[in-house]
């Protein structure tokens, strides 16, 4: 089975806008999205978590130009998406890519997941073929706050930076690149893998948070092979 890390970079949709394109998709019809991706970044690990490969692309917005503050959180400019492939093609390339391998998928939170299908839904994306990358998706915050044995409301206040503290890796690359953000995702996954060494590293540094610190004596590769991606989806 290969494990795929995905993150994508996402652009708000003017409210009118909105109204406009939801007229043409279903009169009564609520907003299915109130942002689009424009970047999206996955890393390719294989059956023994070692990376293998990624995948980066821009995606041309349809609804809305690169917001101010989008650009100086991502980088990203209207410049830069111009000439980019719109959301159809880039996923149809990520399909691809994917393969037809086994597959797991991850993301940080559930918000990409949600982001993906809504997005298709609203734009008539992949109606008659489901990708590969439709099956469930593995929220890999609710799973690492699972091991940590922290409690509902610590787990959605768990950012990746946050994680990454606790396990002692610095971030590697820029912050709010979709592919950076996937590749610092696998990281934690591949560091856990690891198991004396991930607990060693978090029992130095859990201490902000008091409800997991007891529970992080168990054998973590023991714990992520009993896990179930319905558990976590």
């Amino acid at each position: 089975m290969q494990h795929i890390f995905v993150d994508f970079e996402m652009n708000p949709i003017l409210n009118a806008q909105i109204r406009t394109r939801i007229k043409k998709f279903k009169k009564s019809a609520k907003p299915a999205t109130s942002n689009e991706i424009i970047q999206i970044g996955a890393v390719r690990l294989d059956s023994d978590y070692n990376v293998r490969d990624s995948f980066c692309c821009l995606v041309k917005p349809e609804y809305n130009t690169i917001e101010s503050h989008i650009k100086n959180l991502t980088g990203i400019s209207d410049s830069m998406v111009k000439g980019a492939d719109m959301l159809n093609v880039a996923f149809g390339n990520f399909q691809r890519w994917i393969g037809d391998d086994e597959t797991r998928i991850y993301a940080w939170s559930d918000a990409d997941e949600l982001q993906f299908k809504n997005e298709c839904l609203m734009k008539g994306i992949f109606k008659e073929a489901p990708l590969p990358f439709q099956r469930k998706w593995m929220n890999f915050q609710r799973v690492y706050a699972r091991i940590l044995g922290v409690g509902e409301k610590t787990q959605y206040q768990l950012s990746l930076m946050n994680a990454l503290d606790m396990a002692g890796i610095p971030f590697d690359g820029v912050q709010h690149n979709a592919l950076d953000d996937a590749k610092n995702c696998a990281e934690l996954l591949r560091l856990i893998k690891q198991d004396k060494k991930f607990v060693v590293n978090i029992k130095k540094n859990i201490s902000f948070y008091k409800e997991g610190e007891q529970e992080v004596n168990h054998s973590v590769t023991g714990l992520w092979e009993l896990l179930k991606i319905e558990d976590f989806t």
